[in-house]
């Protein structure tokens, strides 16, 4: 399938199509690149949940997409709890 061609289309439908519905098509596909990209438009568009955000975290780690992690943590418009977002408190 044109697995790309089906994230641009998708990304038109932010805020208008259940997001769970794309993420479980992008995650049955091993479509980790365009899993990324729609979590972070959905976060860009402030209408994440802390699960999203905890599945963004982990698709930058499998990726190991150090830089756009970075920018994720720094960026000033997201809002989430490090230790919930990881799952766990540091020992």
């Amino acid at each position: 399938g044109d697995f790309d061609g089906a994230m641009a289309q998708y990304l038109s439908t932010i805020g208008k199509l259940e997001p769970s519905y794309v993420i479980r098509k992008f995650l049955h596909a091993q479509r980790i690149h365009n899993l990324t990209s729609y979590l972070q438009a959905l976060h860009h568009r402030r209408l994440a949940t802390g699960e999203h955000t905890t599945l963004l975290l982990n698709c930058y780690t499998r990726l190991r997409a150090v830089d756009e992690l970075d920018d994720f943590i720094r960026w000033e418009g997201v809002q989430f709890e490090p230790v919930a977002a990881i799952g766990h408190p540091p020992p």
